[in-house]
């Protein structure tokens, strides 16, 4: 796979062609049938919002059949080993264990949780990679260094059962390939004409390993290369025995280190590929299907355990010359643009899919598909960019080349390049009859089952969140009808107890039963029998209780409860006036108490009078009819026929005044408020349901469901309606408030320049005292504070004592600057589980700032800051790490006065990503936001590293341009609807909340997003002033927004690193505004 850029070798084509292309289509095949799909995860994902700081719960399971992990590398002692040990066992996720011995984190600790819900889809640890191959060719060399290799993946998989074997990514045996410069990660991968022999034996050793250790339905694969001279330096006709599949990397056939553009994984071949045919024949076998039938006609390697690969990211060249190719593909070009994936000093035009649907609705791009090999491309002619890509057309294709010629399935690199909704990897699993479904966890018994002198109190357990646990005490099977389990079992005679974990959405857990032997010599007191027995009754009852055992006192529970010894005493008939369910069990001493007995009475009454035919009845009459009430709406002599429930035109359902519920009523009257309220709703109606609107429109049963109190932060008009079965909806409340704040005046000293200081050395940037800013600074935030994975902050100055860090941040205060401590940044993550671990990120955050004297936090966590599923509603969260993070940060500013600054510096993902899909990462600052919005002095979203979004037009801009900067910043000053669902709208922040984040320089985001700043002072006139520049976008607010607070930069380093650019301008363009 890769981490960085797979080149294969380069040659120089010169080339004539004219050739057709046809217009764009889909095609059709038949239903697939036990396919594999496996898709590559990468390691590295949590720390990017390019990768959708994808975590192992954000995989779409049911859509896959295998996960490979990357990666793993040979170390240098020829063990296998992890290359982030911090993401694989230490990160905190959603079902992290704790930290004790034992204990599994990071994604590992997901990997064991998420297959007790998915036995079947199997996870395999990746090793090597184009970066992480340097130790393959040593280790294989000898027969005692590939048993150091091969005993360590044994010993791996006995500590870690739950994963299913390795899959083996050396690119490539028998090349000897140097590392890369401009890659950082990249090792090189030696090799020689050794390694033929040798990695056969290496499979071969490892199968044999597998069958001797008892684990020979562990999983051993490998990723094989896709270019036919490169198949020749191995033995695929003796090696591919020992081997589940192999993944075919049917990509990055062509890319930018070629002087001529082309399809980086074509299906077939076009016979107008102007490619060379000496001394590689790229020209004909440098396609998907050569390749595959390569493996399967002359290596004889059978079909079903070769898997074809598709690219979920691009390939791209740039300087493409126009008058050459057919729109822009085989092209004379050179040279790559900069992807969202790449390392800008080492560009190969690589996008994740994501980017590519972004650029594929930006104007001046053109998408086309080569309808023979049946792939498309996006050429920009304006710009002289084109890329080669897989969207779902492609891989739809692919799959019918999969199931037509009887392959084993598809591989997909890599899944966090997939789009928010995962299309690529829909189409995929869709075409290949892929779709399971997660199994609820079988519950466990406490004790386990056995013989015991004494009656036992039996606990039952299930690890899957939500689900609900049904028993059977009479050896029955648990259905979903069984009793509830609600708590623990008390077993005093000789029982079965059988146990099963249902879920809606999930497979029901598998049947676990325990058998449970009292031996304690005593005899059982005889079942309780009621009278009359449980039923429907038109009329209360009184129930009556007996037990044959002499001497036997019975209790008894009609909440639905077990009832046990401190019950309630039966002492006389109990009275039933509407519907309950009576449980009783009986007691008498020197024996084993009685089987719990159980009746429900149904109460059918009204205190109406019945419904009859040739009656006259007038408006608002209440008639009783099949146990409901009805109220008369028109006039009207009654008929046979015209019973109430076929009737709405005459009659209404529940009509009774005494049946209509409460109307809700607000804590807070309507009115005008200097400041942000919080606004609780309540209703008198036991048991109520309140919907509430916030745009003025009427509540329904569809609306938000009323959690807990509304920010009110801008003028808004809510609406409730209070709902409970069997009653009428309550009439609707209303209540108007408006919030009257007035942003300070625009001049000196209004617009603030807040930049990142550096408390690390990057080896790319000025290394400067903090005192040694510039003053054209408004505020300092020292980047970054560390965070435990228990919660604890703390903060080390780099190249500084505590003392001197101290007077720097108090000579800066002195200047009138404000020094801010930073959380987070790219590799910081948090994880506040519990109230534990929020008490203890609380009182060591506070003691930082006392200790060093900061003037405030930033909160620039870009890891561990996502959405567990369910957690829809940003008004109320729901996900611990979110809640806890609001509260505690509620809890340290109000230990400060009201200078205390708190801001956020979250990716565009985190906010205005949430105007297209909630969840994940996309719009997981929004609650953060929003629950603290009273307390936050200021934020500015990182408007780099991003690629592009969309906007409150329904376009979507790219980074780095004013209209980006422009429609950015107005979401957050006019609001924005959640996932485009316009009933559910962010509300706006102050204007003087807003900063827009940008880098000081092109260096300073590696991914894109550096604008020009007579570019930016464009978009700064027209956002503030209202004065048009001509872009695309358009201000809702036309007059602009006048209060709007500054700018943010990454970084105070980089600004000086780029000649004080950023300073110079924006200082003086602030200061101009008086």
């Amino acid at each position: 796979m890769k981490r960085g850029l797979r080149r294969v070798l380069p040659l120089v084509i010169v080339f004539v062609i004219v050739f057709t292309l046809f217009p764009m289509g889909t095609s059709v095949s038949s239903a697939a049938n036990s396919k594999n799909f496996v898709v590559y995860f990468p390691n590295w994902g949590m720390y990017n919002a390019t990768h959708m700081s994808m975590n192992v719960g954000m995989i779409p399971w049911n859509k896959v059949t295998c996960i490979n992990h990357a990666f793993f590398t040979v170390d240098s002692s020829y063990k296998l080993a992890t290359t982030d040990e911090y993401a694989d066992f230490q990160a905190t996720f959603e079902h992290s264990e704790g930290w004790n011995p034992g204990m599994l984190r990071g994604h590992f600790g997901e990997y064991k949780y998420y297959k007790t819900q998915y036995p079947n889809v199997k996870v395999v640890i990746s090793v090597g990679g184009w970066t992480r191959g340097e130790n393959f060719h040593a280790m294989a060399q000898t027969s005692s260094s590939r048993a150091i290799f091969i005993q360590s993946v044994i010993d791996f998989l006995k500590k870690y059962p739950f994963i299913d074997g390795i899959d083996l990514d050396w690119e490539y045996p028998g090349v000897n390939r140097a590392k890369d410069p401009n890659d950082e990660f990249d090792r090189g991968c030696p090799g020689g004409p050794e390694d033929k022999q040798n990695f056969t034996a290496l499979l071969r050793e490892i199968r044999e390993a597998y069958n001797k250790n008892g684990m020979s339905e562990k999983l051993l694969t490998i990723a094989a290369p896709g270019g036919y001279e490169k198949v020749d330096l191995t033995e695929p006709d003796k090696y591919s025995q020992y081997l589940d599949w192999l993944n075919i990397m049917t990509y990055d056939i062509h890319g930018a280190w070629e002087t001529v553009t082309n399809h980086q994984s074509a299906i077939y071949k076009n016979p107008n590929d102007p490619s060379g045919t000496t001394p590689v024949d790229i020209k004909n076998k440098y396609n998907t299907d050569y390749i595959m039938k390569y493996y399967r006609d002359t290596y004889n390697v059978p079909a079903s355990k070769l898997n074809v690969g598709s690219p979920f990211y691009s390939r791209g060249w740039k300087n493409v010359v126009a008058n050459t190719g057919t729109n822009g593909l085989f092209a004379t070009a050179s040279g790559a643009p900069v992807g969202n994936l790449d390392n800008p000093s080492s560009p190969g035009g690589q996008n994740s899919y994501a980017q590519m649907k972004v650029l594929e609705n930006t104007a001046g791009y053109t998408k086309y598909r080569d309808s023979v090999s049946q792939v498309p491309w996006l050429y920009n002619s304006s710009l002289g960019i084109m890329y080669t890509y897989e969207d779902e057309t492609s891989a739809a294709a692919r799959c019918d080349y999969v199931i037509d010629n009887g392959f084993g399935g598809i591989i997909g690199w890599e899944i966090s390049c997939d789009t928010s909704d995962f299309s690529l990897t829909n189409t995929i699993s869709g075409k290949l009859g892929i779709n399971g479904t997660a199994t609820v966890i079988t519950p466990v018994f406490s004790p386990g089952g056995g013989t015991y002198s004494s009656a036992q109190n039996v606990s039952i357990s299930c690890a899957t969140a939500g689900a609900t646990i049904r028993y059977t005490i009479d050896g029955s099977e648990p259905t979903s009808s069984s009793n509830v389990y609600t708590g623990a079992i008390k077993v005093s005679s000789t029982t079965t107890v059988k146990a099963k974990a249902f879920k809606s959405g999930m497979n029901d857990s598998a049947t676990v039963s325990a058998a449970y032997i009292i031996n304690n010599g005593t005899s059982r007191v005889a079942t309780p029998i009621f009278s009359p027995a449980g039923g429907t009754y038109t009329s209360a009852q009184n129930v009556s209780i007996s037990c044959a055992t002499a001497g036997a006192t019975i209790r008894y529970t009609t909440d639905g409860s077990t009832p046990t010894s401190s019950s309630a005493q039966y002492t006389g008939a109990i009275s039933v006036t509407s519907t309950k369910t009576i449980k009783v069990i009986a007691m008498a001493p020197g024996m084993n108490n009685s089987a719990v007995a159980a009746a429900t009475y149904t109460i059918s009454s009204s205190d109406y009078p019945a419904w009859a035919p040739y009656v006259s009845y007038s408006v608002g009459a209440i008639v009783s009819y099949n146990g409901s009430n009805y109220r008369c709406r028109q006039a009207h002599t009654s008929l046979t026929g015209w019973e109430p429930s076929n009737v709405p035109a005459l009659w209404e359902q529940g009509g009774s005044a005494a049946l209509q519920v409460a109307t809700p009523s607000f804590s807070l009257a309507g009115g005008t408020y200097t400041a942000a309220q919080k606004v609780s709703i309540s209703c008198a109606t036991d048991g109520a349901t309140i919907r509430y609107t916030t745009d003025g429109s009427t509540p329904t049963a569809s609306s938000l469901q009323y959690t807990g109190a509304i920010s009110v932060m801008s003028s808004i008009t809510i609406k409730a309606i209070a709902m409970a079965a069997g009653k009428n909806n309550s009439n609707i409340a209303s209540a108007t408030y408006t919030i009257s704040t007035t942003p300070p005046p625009a001049g000196t000293g209004s617009k603030l320049l807040v930049g990142y200081w550096h408390n690390f050395d990057n080896g790319l940037t000025p290394v400067m005292t903090l005192r040694n800013v510039s003053t054209k600074w408004d505020v300092i935030h020292v980047a970054f504070a560390d965070i435990a994975g228990d919660g604890t902050v703390s903060f080390t100055p780099f190249n500084a004592t505590d003392a001197s860090f101290s007077s720097d941040v108090a000579y800066l205060k002195g200047l009138g600057k404000r020094v801010v401590l930073s959380l987070g940044g790219q590799n910081g993550a948090l994880s506040l589980p519990d109230s534990a671990a929020k008490t203890r990120f609380i009182n060591s955050l506070i003691a930082t700032i006392d200790k060093y004297g900061f003037s405030g936090v930033d909160i620039d966590i870009e890891t561990g800051i996502y959405l567990n599923g369910g957690d829809t509603d940003f008004r109320n969260p729901t996900t611990p790490t979110i809640v806890n993070l609001i509260a505690a940060m509620e809890a340290i500013t109000e230990r400060y006065d009201s200078s205390f600054t708190l801001s956020m510096a979250p990716e565009i993902a985190y906010v205005q990503g949430g105007v297209t899909a909630y969840g994940g990462p996309w719009g997981a600052y929004l609650p953060i936001i929003y629950g603290l919005q009273d307390k936050l002095t200021y934020i500015h979203v990182q408007h780099y590293n991003c690629g592009g979004n969309t906007a409150l037009d329904g376009k979507t801009y790219n980074q780095g341009t004013a209209d980006f900067e422009v429609a950015m910043a107005e979401m957050l000053l006019k609001g924005f609807p959640i996932a485009n669902n316009a009933g559910n709208m962010f509300p706006a922040l102050r204007q003087d909340q807003i900063l827009i984040g940008l880098p000081a320089a092109a260096g300073a985001a590696p991914s894109g997003g550096y604008i020009n700043p007579t570019e930016m002072k464009k978009a700064l006139d027209y956002l503030m002033k209202g004065i048009p520049y001509g872009g695309t976008y358009q201000l809702q607010n036309t007059s602009g927004y006048s209060g709007f607070k500054g700018l943010m930069s990454w970084s105070v380093n980089w600004d000086a690193q780029n000649n004080y650019e950023f300073t110079n301008n924006y200082r003086g363009y602030f200061d101009a505004l008086n």
